[in-house]
């Protein structure tokens, strides 16, 4: 009996040893939670020599749209001069003397408006758009780096490389309206770019206007007397003239001050207002190219390009 009952316990103990056993082993293993961890990357800073290549291949843009008409004044203007006595005298057998004179005026005025079209215009709607934006995407930028040098040193190269890359792709943009905006986000970057809006519309544009308005004045004179051999209607004709590009040239002065400037707004992302500037589409009073202007305008630049510009 005693035997039995021994048998018994030990048998109960075992089985109780062997399912704790079973139980301890089937308990999973705890491990860690896994360490998450985010890699940042920083804007790839542009390859050296970037900026200076993209400067240098829109001079050669900017060439391509403006140099031919240079080269065509430098060329038919000075021929057509020397030429002019000729014609001067070969128009008197045909017409009376203020007219003979309007003709040989012409016949030199004619060329010179043709080239100086195609040079401003393509410069007002093509070049300065771009080189415009860029300078003032650079200016912005410069603050920020100016600002994050003082802030926040520890970002300084983070930003610089942002900065680099922005400038790039400001460069690189097409010729005409510019696309990319300026990221002005403070009132310190939107009254810089304010000012080179300014400052663009009173040299470049207002200026530009009434170079091209000058010539236009002389050709309009010349081919007025030319037909009509009446000096009050030269005078009339050469008045209006002068009239619409004063009118262009102030008009493009009061867009770029009067514009109203977007409002700064910092905020942690940039840009958070973007300054689109006061680019405009340039024809004197809304008066047409000549038609071999025109028709080597269209030459020499692409159907489809961004002529319009923003206003």
């Amino acid at each position: 009996m005693r035997v039995l009952i021994r048998s018994s316990v030990a048998a109960t103990v075992i089985a109780a040893s062997t399912a704790l056993t079973g139980a301890m082993t089937a308990v999973p293993e705890i491990s860690p939670k896994p360490t998450v961890s985010q890699e940042v990357r920083l804007a790839a800073s542009p390859a050296p020599g970037a900026l200076v290549g993209a400067f240098l291949r829109n001079q050669l843009e900017n060439c391509s749209v403006i140099c031919p008409f240079i080269v065509q004044g430098a060329t038919t203007v000075p021929v057509a001069a020397a030429a002019a006595p000729l014609v001067f005298v070969n128009a008197l057998t045909t017409q009376p003397l203020l007219q003979a004179i309007g003709t040989a005026a012409a016949s030199v005025t004619q060329p010179a408006q043709d080239a100086a079209e195609g040079i401003i215009t393509n410069d007002l709607n093509l070049v300065l758009p771009r080189a415009q934006r860029a300078l003032e995407v650079a200016v912005v930028e410069a603050f920020t780096i100016g600002s994050t040098a003082l802030t926040r040193p520890g970002q300084l190269p983070r930003t610089v490389d942002t900065a680099r890359n922005r400038f790039l792709t400001a460069l690189n943009q097409p010729l005409g309206a510019p696309t990319l905006p300026t990221g002005a986000t403070t009132p310190l970057q939107v009254v810089a770019v304010r000012a080179i809006e300014i400052g663009s519309a009173v040299v470049f544009q207002a200026g530009e206007l009434l170079l091209l308005g000058a010539v236009r004045a002389a050709n309009t004179a010349a081919t007025t007397l030319s037909r009509t051999g009446s000096v009050s209607a030269t005078i009339a004709a050469t008045g209006a003239s002068v009239a619409s590009t004063v009118t262009a040239a102030t008009t493009a002065i009061r867009t770029a001050v009067t514009t109203p400037a977007p409002a700064a707004s910092p905020a942690p992302k940039r840009p958070s207002v973007a300054t689109q500037g006061g680019l405009r589409s340039f024809n004197v009073a809304g008066s047409e190219l000549s038609s071999s202007a025109t028709a080597k305008h269209n030459r020499i630049t692409k159907p489809g390009n961004r002529f319009s510009g923003q206003n």
